[in-house]
């Protein structure tokens, strides 16, 4: 069992439920999570516990995480999408190397320098441009005969591509949502902290997740204690 707070780009988790403290930064920064360019979705396909959602990040790792009501799981989804769509920087250029293998761009873990709205274009644009690029991939596959390492790479691209253009559908659906709500927001992200959850929210971290940082095990507990009060969202007001 885990209480966890979002701030900035980085999902704190604790072993209690006093929340963020500053005089606990070193033991906090060995649990914690960065959400830059990451998607949380509903984790329909697990059966073994509910209120379940998945949390993939920019290093490909997948965590599961358990809440305690379907209102809380989707905020928690809601917030997190969020977050990653309003502050994660612009995707740089695949490293090129001699072999023919595919190569996924890198996905800078600083903020952006982008308003809302030009955020917004720029998960519009991508949105596009992965479209276009999935229907001239699929238009050619690789031929009968291909050696392993061509089909390979071919289904590495397709996967990566799907997933690109999910998560930034996602991106621009949720800020587009948001922006209405709040036509007025014209600030720049870059110097200022959205997203943050003031007050720590029980979850649960289900084991099994894989990760590129390895928090505790979780103790088996009869009766788990959740922090039922209400989590606060901050947006960015003129």
């Amino acid at each position: 069992m885990f209480y966890c707070t979002l701030r900035d780009q980085i999902l704190y988790l604790h072993k209690d439920e006093n929340g963020f403290r500053k005089n606990q930064m070193s033991d906090n920064l060995h649990n914690a999570i960065r959400i830059h360019h990451s998607l949380a979705t509903k984790a329909a396909d697990y059966t073994k516990k509910q209120y379940v959602f998945r949390l993939q990040t920019a290093d490909q790792a997948e965590y599961l995480f358990q809440t305690s009501d379907s209102k809380e799981l989707l905020s928690w989804i809601d917030t997190i999408n969020f977050v990653s769509a309003s502050l994660s920087a612009q995707p740089l250029e695949a490293a090129v190397g001699s072999q023919k293998k595919f190569q996924r761009p890198l996905l800078p873990c600083s903020r952006t320098k982008l308003t809302l709205r030009e955020q917004l274009h720029d998960h519009e644009e991508r949105v596009m441009r992965l479209e276009n690029e999935l229907d001239e991939h699929q238009k050619n596959p690789p031929e009968r005969g291909s050696k392993s390492l061509v089909v390979q790479n071919y289904k590495e691209k397709e996967l990566y591509l799907n997933y690109e253009l999910k998560r930034y559908k996602t991106y621009a659906y949720i800020l587009r949502s948001r922006l209405s709500q709040y036509p007025d927001v014209e600030i720049s992200l870059a110097e200022n902290s959205i997203g943050e959850l003031d007050e720590a929210s029980g979850v649960a971290l289900l084991e099994g997740s894989s990760n590129g940082i390895v928090p505790p095990p979780i103790p088996e507990r009869q009766s788990p204690v959740i922090n039922r009060h209400p989590t606060e969202k901050r947006v960015p007001t003129s």
